[in-house]
């Protein structure tokens, strides 16, 4: 019997932990990714509009 309820909590736990994972996942593509990947192409942009300036 002791061994089933120490099954479920290890069981219950790494659900909990896997859900925490996908968040954060969730919150990284969601809102950390674009951001970093549109300051990324703003650079690019800029640095091109400098090029073409000073050229």
């Amino acid at each position: 019997m002791k061994h089933q309820i120490t099954i479920q909590v290890i069981v219950e736990r790494s659900q909990k932990l896997g859900r925490r994972v996908v968040d954060a996942l969730d919150f990284f593509f969601g809102e950390i990714l674009p951001n970093v990947l549109g300051g990324i192409v703003v650079l690019v942009i800029i640095a091109k509009i400098i090029e073409v300036i000073f050229a």
